[in-house]
């Protein structure tokens, strides 16, 4: 850690989170800007002028002329959020600047010299730069993420018809989360990764990551991680809650993989109280769109997915109101063979 004061100069420092998507980064990002004021006097500067609601995307979505989480008509200028960032932290006696936002792992992913060319130009208002990179198991990250982007797909401006091919994109999250971190190391800036698995409550464990930033004494380090440990149980910070069972998503991406290519309408209004409907009974309507697809599909499919979605009770509750009897050693195959082929295949 760098001394905080030269020949009585203030030095501040950056700490930039960076993602990944599915860590509990809304939630921290809500609670850091609803607080800002309070982090502000104790020495961190939760920045307004680079922000977008509650996530500092404008300052990296410069570099995406279209963005599905930004407005069409922003700034892509990424100098103009430079001044504005250094207009707004320059008069205030901070010690650390925290900026937070998602779209720096999507960045590196897609436009890695457009990430370091930002980077050298943070370099110029700030006299350190470190790293924060929040992760959480892998299976269960990119099974949220599939889950997440299904939810919104019915309200996104683009209809993402590849959420249906479920298996590769699974597979290809797991597979980038590794490679994600090793190009951050690549920046040669100290790098702090926290797992979501090592506290019961990941929020107020990333948050005191930020103060233990300050060098504080362990007095006012406690006194200052109680506070955001009341606001956070004393607010609403529990953010993404998902309201739908694991099942129901399974079964809206084996309809999905059956659709047409050519039903772009369906497409369109395909979600998930469609698929409950579907489910209580078998609406024609919806019915009459889909084909038959090969057995092999589906059980890639579960092959993929079987670890992450499914939890036992849940599968019991599935048989249990289709009166079909079931062994825990071939649950997999009793949905491929009774429950999927019965609700679904056009058979």
């Amino acid at each position: 850690m760098l001394d905080l004061y030269e020949s009585d100069i203030l030095i501040m420092r950056c700490l930039i989170h960076v993602g990944t998507h599915h860590t509990g980064t809304t939630s921290l990002q809500k609670i850091l800007s609803d607080q800002s004021d309070y982090l502000k006097n104790i020495g961190i500067i939760y920045p307004e002028s680079i922000k977008q609601g509650i996530q500092h995307s404008l300052l990296p979505a410069s570099y995406f002329a279209e963005h599905y989480a930004l407005h069409e008509n922003r700034s892509l200028d990424v100098d103009l959020y430079i001044k504005r960032l250094k207009e707004e932290i320059e008069p205030l006696n901070c010690k650390l600047c925290f900026i937070s936002s998602e779209v720096f792992t999507e960045l590196i992913r897609r436009k890695k010299s457009s990430l370091y060319e930002l980077f050298n130009k943070l370099e110029t208002i700030f006299d350190d730069i470190s790293i924060m990179y929040t992760s959480r198991d892998e299976r269960e990250r990119s099974f949220s993420a599939q889950k997440a982007q299904i939810r919104l797909s019915s309200s996104n401006r683009i209809f993402r018809s590849d959420i249906f091919n479920a298996p590769e994109r699974y597979r290809n999250k797991m597979l980038g989360s590794k490679l994600e971190i090793s190009e951050w190391k690549k920046l040669k800036k100290e790098f702090l990764v926290l797992y979501m698995e090592d506290s019961v409550n990941p929020i107020i464990m990333y948050v005191n990551s930020i103060i233990d930033q300050l060098d504080l004494d362990e007095i006012s380090y406690q006194k200052h991680s109680n506070y955001f440990r009341e606001i956070f149980f004393n607010g609403n910070y529990h953010l993404n809650k998902d309201p739908y069972k694991p099942i129901s998503y399974l079964l809206l991406i084996l309809i999905g993989m059956k659709i047409k290519n050519e039903e772009d309408s369906l497409k369109e209004i395909l979600n998930l109280d469609i698929v409950n409907r579907f489910l209580e009974d078998c609406d024609e309507k919806v019915k009459k769109h889909l084909f038959v697809i090969k057995k092999l599909n589906v059980i890639k499919f579960l092959e993929n997915y079987r670890i992450t979605v499914f939890e036992e009770n849940e599968i019991i509750d599935v048989f249990k109101k289709a009166e079909i009897s079931f062994s825990s050693r071939v649950i997999i195959m009793k949905i491929i063979d009774d429950i999927i082929l019965k609700l679904i295949l056009d058979y």
